[in-house]
């Protein structure tokens, strides 16, 4: 599981990722697993400076 959870943070990494979403993806692709196992495998990943997290950047400069 996690070297499929890498595998698809690696080809979707520009991409907006949540631990819901990539659960459902891996389910889909018959890997079972649940959001919290993949939250927790994704903060391991961060913890051994495998992935970084981005934080999201308003480009537009809209004002709230």
């Amino acid at each position: 599981m996690l070297e499929r959870l890498a595998e698809y943070m690696m080809d979707n990494s520009g991409n907006l990722n949540s631990p819901n979403n990539i659960a459902n993806v891996l389910d889909a692709n018959r890997v079972p697993t649940n959001h919290v196992t993949v939250g927790r495998y994704i903060s391991y990943l961060r913890d051994a400076f495998v992935f970084y997290e981005a934080k999201r950047y308003d480009i537009k400069g809209k004002s709230t």
